[in-house]
């Protein structure tokens, strides 16, 4: 028995040409996971990215004593009741002191922020990091107390 190679060539696209669509749909799944889990990977990323510079502004601007959290009293109230000073050097002032309250409020274990200080410590990239976000508030107390004009 003869075998016709165009005859054979048309039963196999034809099997293909069935299959496609389920191989395409298990393809779009695919796609789609690895798009969700990258997507959930990079704010993984983003948010410990946000997270450095605030953290390391706390602890290199005086964020962490030495003395552990039982020899501590209860904290105080933040006492951030305004944003009004009398003068840019107390802005500044107040501005290392929001971020030194944002890292506090955002990782309360001590111990933990202490681990983290040798890794960025010596870091210019983090130490820029933290100068970033001092400016940032000192921006927006500026601008609260309309630049100190008279």
């Amino acid at each position: 028995m003869a075998h016709d190679p165009g005859t054979a060539r048309t039963e196999s696209c034809d099997s293909a040409a069935r299959e496609t669509p389920i191989v395409l749909a298990m393809h779009a799944k695919e796609t789609q996971k690895m798009k969700t889990r990258q997507v959930t990977q990079q704010k993984s990323v983003r948010n410990r990215f946000l997270m450095l510079p605030a953290l390391a502004a706390s602890l290199l601007l005086g964020g962490i004593g030495g003395a552990s959290a039982e020899d501590k009293p209860a904290p105080k109230p933040a006492g951030l009741t305004s944003l009004i000073v009398e003068t840019p050097e107390d802005g500044f002032a107040l501005a290392i002191k929001l971020s030194q309250k944002a890292v506090g409020a955002t990782q309360k274990d001590v111990e933990v922020r202490k681990s983290l200080r040798p890794i960025y410590a010596n870091d210019p990239n983090s130490l820029i990091a933290v100068s970033h976000v001092v400016a940032t508030h000192f921006q927006t107390i500026s601008a609260a107390n309309n630049y100190w004009r008279k």
